[in-house]
């Protein structure tokens, strides 16, 4: 009689066992799950933003470039509309970086923006465009550092 007693008790703590380890695990690839989601997600959202930052980059940089024919051609000039179609398109692309990059990284690539148009009116030289160009570019890149350090 105490060996059945004792058989049945084994009996039930062995299901009690089995029971609460298969909650354990089943909490634990909830949660893995989880964080393997949230990590893809973070992945995805670093790759989109790498890649905003260098679309500005490229535009900027072709921006540049046309306002430095531009000023040279004169307002009148096919070159004056190449630039304007490249300054809309570096606008819109700062745009874009303002929703998803902090302060000052959204100040600095505005103020990049406004170089160029400071350049073309003739109130800075083409170093004050290379300089903010190059602020623009350490932002960026200072900005990405930050999101992989924070494991984005």
């Amino acid at each position: 009689m105490v060996s059945v007693a004792i058989t049945a008790a084994v009996g039930i703590a062995g299901v009690a066992g089995a029971i609460i380890a298969a909650r354990i695990a089943g909490d634990s690839a909830r949660e893995s799950t989880r964080l393997t989601i949230t990590a893809e997600a973070d992945r995805a959202r670093l790759a989109d933003k790498r890649q905003l930052y260098a679309r500005f980059m490229t535009v900027f940089s072709n921006a540049v470039t046309a306002a430095m024919e531009a000023k040279s051609a004169g307002p009148d000039s096919p070159d004056f509309a190449k630039y304007a179609a490249a300054i809309n398109d570096a606008i819109s692309l700062k745009n874009e970086v303002s929703l998803i990059a902090p302060e000052p990284t959204t100040t600095i690539a505005s103020e990049a923006i406004d170089r160029l148009f400071d350049f073309l009116y003739g109130r800075c030289g083409p170093a004050a465009v290379a300089d903010a160009k190059g602020k623009a570019l350490a932002a960026l890149r200072d900005d990405l550092d930050k999101e992989v350090e924070r494991g984005g």
